[in-house]
């Protein structure tokens, strides 16, 4: 065999024996042009040891150097003892070749087997929309054999995803392959366990399992399918045996090769080293890499991976998926733009994403994850706060939070440290301090939020509902939340009866007689309206800041709120703002760096003030606001009177009745 069709190109990059692998090196002789056609052409300009590359065999690595007259071969031993400090210097300093990674985001297919979790078409297509300004290669949607709503759920994905393609999952089976065709995915993940424990696991088949893979690679080709064949269980598979499956396949058409650590079981050295031999094996086929955390390394494991020569990384959202879950998109994304190996796309978008996933999976991500955790770029001790007020660039951050569509906080709340301020009196509160409502029959109690005390992370409102001849077309919009949420409706005749209302889920509606309650899931539109009796009405959200819970991504897409800094779009004041504006000019495009004069004449301005003082007391005066040119500087006053020590919260909630 002749030398170059021996040669292959190591993943694993700037470790001594591993620049270039020739397979049963210690018998060859290969010439500098037998090498020089398989590497790279430029790779005999570089400085220094510049003609110095690793070859190796299972048995008998050596180094060679690589000049004009000719090879000499040294053992690698010998060549390692004998650098000097100089050679070792010229060493560090050849120039890496830089991974280009991509990306084949699963949350809607891995991701859709956490537990709990349940994606709908629309919440399919949502998210599918959401991945797109991530940047991600590729989607991985369902298993489409599995039923007809399966299959229109993956026909969605492709109608969302636009140009980038779209894998869906089958079984070694024609009848699945079939489906995935008939789902519009231009991609088919064929997948196969090949050792003894999926084998003693799985139902048994008549076919042999070369033939399996071998006929079903083949069958996705003739319909028109690309193929991603993967061995499942790779980490527990033997070596011979795993190699075997993945040779068929590529034999049989398969497009690229995926090695799946199923359990979690591998530690990055481990993954570096069988990557790194799987590209040894494989250098003109790409490989795709899928680890599970349970180990808690899944993050770690596929930046391994690429380092030693994976070109295909399976993520979702959050890290959701099977038991603990996946390798993250977004910590991903974050780490392979900190190591130049892909660019960071928005910030904002890696947030609405990460949104969007956790209410629609209802699984809320921990405050202290990277990237989209609450706490990722909170400061607490008070040399840090203090540091980071000075100097607003990376003081004690990893990197500019604004690059990830976050802000540095230095004012974090805790509750409060007397029992006593645990217990209050609610204050009657216009509903119109909420975006989507407006007054509402009878008065709004507010029992419980960020403001009656300090990090609740609950909101419960009250309100009493009086006998009336017209209760109106309804004070409530069709909204939705990020976290969880019920009604409850509560009559004042004998057991509690007495009060009708209407209430609308998603696309339904339905009639409550009291007494009921209804749980309203993250990510699903709602409201209610009162059509007769009378009674109370509870609302409970599981979060401190009502407006900041809710799930407004198509206003943000409408730019609405375009130049807000990061963190801003969370404020409440300018929330509280921005709705006072939009409910009376619903037309006009509003920003913290509109000037007020361009929206308000002289008698709006008044309205204005009686709408924030009504709201904050005497928290802000005529004169502060008078002083204000921008929407912005009205959103700082208002968050400056909240964080001033006894006046923290507004009047009135202060007020007991």
């Amino acid at each position: 065999m002749p030398v170059s069709d021996r040669v292959r190109l190591c993943a694993n990059v700037g470790t001594l024996d591993s620049l270039v692998g020739i397979k049963s090196a210690a018998n060859l002789q290969p010439s500098r042009a037998d090498i020089s056609r398989t590497i790279e052409p430029d790779a005999f300009d570089k400085p220094g040891l510049k003609n110095t590359f690793s070859l190796f065999s299972e048995s008998h690595p050596v180094i060679v150097r690589c000049g004009t007259l000719g090879v000499l071969g040294v053992s690698a031993t010998e060549f390692r003892h004998k650098r000097n400090r100089e050679d070792r210097e010229d060493l560090m300093k050849l120039p890496r070749p830089r991974p280009k990674p991509h990306i084949i985001d699963t949350t809607l297919r891995e991701g859709s087997q956490a537990p709990g979790v349940r994606f709908g078409r629309d919440e399919s297509a949502e998210i599918a929309a959401a991945l797109v300004p991530l940047g991600v290669d590729m989607v991985e949607c369902g298993h489409p054999h599995v039923s007809h709503d399966e299959t229109m759920r993956v026909r969605a994905v492709v109608a969302a995803c636009g140009t980038v393609p779209v894998l869906a999952h089958a079984r070694a089976r024609f009848d699945d392959i079939d489906s995935v065709k008939a789902s519009g995915a231009a991609w088919v993940g064929i997948f196969v366990g090949i050792n003894s424990i999926s084998k003693a696991s799985r139902i048994k088949c008549k076919q042999s399992l070369p033939d399996l893979i071998r006929d079903a690679v083949a069958h996705a080709n003739q319909l028109g399918l690309h193929v991603r064949f993967t061995a499942e269980d790779g980490s527990r598979t033997g070596w011979d045996e795993l190699l075997r499956a993945y040779r068929i396949a590529i034999e049989a058409g398969a497009d690229r090769i995926c090695f799946a650590d199923t359990i979690g079981l591998l530690c990055p050295w481990e993954v570096e080293r069988r990557i790194g031999q799987l590209s040894s094996e494989f250098p003109d086929r790409n490989i795709e890499v899928h680890f599970h955390d349970d180990r808690g390394m899944a993050n770690a494991n596929a930046i391994s991976a690429v380092r030693a020569g994976a070109r295909w990384v399976s993520s979702s959202v959050n890290g959701i998926g099977e038991r603990s879950g996946i390798t993250d998109t977004l910590t991903l994304l974050a780490n392979l733009d900190a190591l130049k190996w892909r660019t960071l796309p928005s910030g904002q978008a890696m947030q609405q994403a990460s949104l969007l996933v956790q209410a629609h999976s209802r699984l809320t991500v921990d405050r202290w994850r990277p990237i989209v955790g609450r706490n990722a770029f909170t400061h607490v001790a008070k040399l840090h706060r203090r540091a980071a007020t000075r100097d607003k660039r990376v003081v004690y951050s990893w990197t500019a939070p604004e690059s990830l569509g976050r802000s540095n906080s230095t004012e974090p709340e805790a509750l409060p440290e007397q029992l006593h301020q645990l217990v209050n009196q609610p204050a009657v509160v216009s509903a119109t301090e909420l975006r989507h409502h407006r007054h509402g029959p009878g008065d709004r109690y507010l029992m419980l939020d960020d403001r009656v005390v300090t990090d609740a992370r609950q909101y419960c409102i009250v309100r009493h509902i009086p006998e009336m001849e017209d209760y109106g077309p309804g004070h409530v919009d069709s909204h939705r939340h990020c976290v969880d949420s019920i009604f409850l409706f509560i009559g004042h005749q004998e057991n509690l009866a007495g009060l009708t209302v209407e209430v609308s889920l998603g696309h339904e509606r339905f009639i409550a007689e009291s007494p009921s309650s209804v749980f309203i899931p993250s990510g699903v539109p709602h409201s209610y309206r009162v059509l007769a009796g009378s009674g109370l009405f509870v609302n409970h959200v599981l979060a401190g800041d009502y407006n900041s819970s809710l799930l407004d991504l198509a206003d943000l897409k409408k730019g609405v709120r375009s130049d807000l800094k990061a963190g801003e779009a969370t404020s409440m004041a300018a929330e509280f703002l921005f709705d006072f504006v939009r409910d009376r000019a619903p037309s006009l495009d509003i920003s913290c760096s509109t000037p007020l004069v361009e929206v308000f004449d002289s008698l709006l301005f008044l309205d204005f003030f009686l709408h924030i003082e009504k709201a904050y007391g005497e928290m802000v005066s005529l004169d502060d606001v008078s002083q204000c040119k921008t929407f912005g500087e009205v959103v700082t006053l208002l968050e400056r009177g909240r964080a001033r020590g006894a006046i923290a919260r507004p009047e009135w909630v202060e007020r007991r009745t």
